[in-house]
């Protein structure tokens, strides 16, 4: 009897420690450094009907790169290997993943410090009746697109900084009540592209692009699905 009891006690414990150790599922995921510079990113998704998925880094929480499309976004159990997370810097991760239907959200946030930054799950609804805006800033009248922050063919959000070899350009984005989204800052590429993720949704959004710290545009842009 005293043998039984001690062996459904070891399974127990082997259990409890399985689910202890097992991965997360989504809206919650895991990092861990698993070498100097290298973190590893893991999840289980279980919507079936995931068609997009990323995992996304930022080193202040305020403006995420993408660092790889998943292949197979519905896969049940992935992993990333970020190779270039520099070891000396504070990282935040998170995933995107989109729904059929046209439905997005984030994950929680984690950061290579605190491991956690509880945000709460974000979602939108890509529908293009989200389109109007009644804020002013957004909706000047004579409008002209700009030749710095555009969409391009495939609607992708371009910025276009011949000169940013030698300036600083910061660049301010804003959403449809004028208040700050999110910035980029000390950008040196003279081309990039921006994540539509980091707008939530579709429509205007109004932007200032700084060179030197001194102002030189004002304009707005819209943001579409596809």
């Amino acid at each position: 009897m005293k043998q039984r009891l001690s062996l459904f006690i070891v399974i127990l414990f082997n259990l409890f420690s399985h689910a202890l150790n097992a991965q997360k599922i989504l809206p919650f995921f895991q990092i861990k450094e698993i070498s100097k510079g290298k973190v590893i990113v893991s999840w289980i998704n279980p919507h079936k009907n995931c068609i997009k998925l990323s995992v996304q880094r930022s080193s202040n929480q305020d403006f995420f790169q993408t660092l790889i499309w998943a292949r197979n976004p519905n896969l049940y159990e992935n992993e990333f290997v970020d190779k270039k997370a520099n070891a000396d810097s504070n990282w935040y991760y998170r995933i995107f993943y989109v729904l059929k239907g046209g439905n997005y959200y984030f994950s929680k946030t984690l950061n290579t410090a605190d491991h956690l930054i509880n945000k709460g799950e974000k979602s939108a609804s890509i529908k293009s009746n989200q389109l109007s805006s009644s804020n002013p800033y957004l909706t000047t009248i004579n409008f002209k697109p700009s030749k710095l922050v555009y969409s391009n063919l495939k609607n992708n959000i371009t910025i276009h900084l011949p000169n940013a070899k030698h300036h600083v350009y910061r660049i301010i984005f804003y959403d449809e009540n004028g208040i700050e989204l999110f910035q980029m800052n000390q950008v040196r590429e003279t081309e990039l592209y921006v994540d539509k993720s980091n707008f939530l949704h579709v429509g205007w959004f109004g932007f200032e692009v700084y060179q030197d710290d001194k102002m030189i545009e004002k304009n707005k842009i819209m943001v579409q699905a596809h």
